[in-house]
């Protein structure tokens, strides 16, 4: 007979937390999943779009400041899937951004504890303070770090999931423009420089559900680096050629031209210009791939050679 394990899912409307759902639904071996998907709102337009291709699942509303909202969803479960992100208002200083995202991982923190959960996954991102020396402070990044650090710190056991860049982050983080009929991607990386990328949807989700199938004590305090196979940026370009036979080409640009982007305003802009320095000094190494990993727990064959395509296939091309 199969173990049943009730999973509640933070953010399930969002990229990430529909990828868990999508993998915990995926049936494969000896583990039946109930899955207990949480969102903000109700009422929202994900949360609609989520019941409608979702009918088997009920959505359930956690309030926003109410840590024993928070525990009472995960309540009866076997583990949760912990997503941190906050919505604010674009006029929301950083400083502020930061302060709601830190009180939002704390009470998850205590709710995990409090509700007996067995397993919690985090997905975060590397302190960049730390690993520059103290050169680049990602602040966006520092606040999942310490959300990570407090999750560590708790009896309930976690794995920490630590993806690489995003294929999403050409179109979301305007990494691409149009010139003409090219596509160009550009950021202040030089050409060669390599990296091992990431689907915030599908990766996050079976790294997560590889996780849950192992249980606690399998991969207790690990953390696990998310990523498909390593390339260059500039492969990035022939690849997004090959897969949507549109031609594009990589650029390297200057921080100022990257921290100057559009779509953020002049106080993000000083963060973006941090990442910009970052994606130009990460290592290269693409150690602890998907198949590294999940090869570990008998998932490695639910992977593609290219998560591109998928990323295309669910609107990560750059917008016209």
């Amino acid at each position: 007979m199969a173990e049943t394990r009730t999973i509640a899912v933070m953010g399930a409307t969002g990229c990430q937390g529909r990828g868990v759902v999508d993998a915990l639904l995926f049936n494969k071996g000896d583990i039946e999943y109930h899955v207990r998907p949480l969102t903000r709102s109700l009422s929202s337009k994900l949360a609609q779009r989520f019941a409608y291709e979702y009918p088997q699942l009920s959505l359930m509303q956690r309030r926003v400041d109410d840590a024993f909202s928070l525990r009472k969803c995960f309540e009866g479960c076997y583990a949760a899937f912990i997503d941190s992100g906050v919505l604010l208002p674009p006029e929301i200083s950083l400083k502020e951004w930061t302060r709601v995202e830190l009180a939002l991982g704390e009470r998850c923190w205590q709710a995990v504890e409090e509700a007996g959960l067995k397993l919690v996954i985090y997905p975060t991102f590397p302190s960049v303070f730390n690993a520059s020396n103290g050169r680049i402070n990602l602040r966006h990044f520092e606040t999942k770090h310490q959300i990570a650090l407090w999750l560590r710190g708790s009896p309930v056991q976690s794995t920490i999931l630590c993806p690489g860049p995003f294929y999403t982050d050409f179109n979301d983080m305007q990494y691409a423009s149009w010139d003409g009929g090219v596509v160009v991607f550009s950021t202040p990386a030089a050409p060669t420089k390599r990296m091992g990328w990431s689907d915030p949807g599908h990766d996050i989700g079976w790294f997560a559900r590889a996780a849950f199938d192992v249980g606690p004590d399998s991969m207790k305090d690990e953390q696990a680096p998310v990523s498909g196979p390593v390339f260059s940026y500039e492969d990035l370009a022939s690849k997004f050629s090959a897969v949507t036979g549109m031609k594009a080409v990589y650029r390297q640009c200057s921080l100022e031209g990257f921290g100057s982007l559009e779509v953020v305003d002049s106080v993000k802009g000083k963060e973006v210009g941090a990442l910009g320095e970052w994606l130009a000094i990460a290592p290269d190494d693409g150690a602890g791939s998907e198949r590294d990993v999940c090869s570990r727990v008998g998932l490695g064959e639910v992977f593609g050679e290219n998560r591109l395509e998928g990323s295309v296939e669910e609107g990560a091309a750059v917008e016209r």
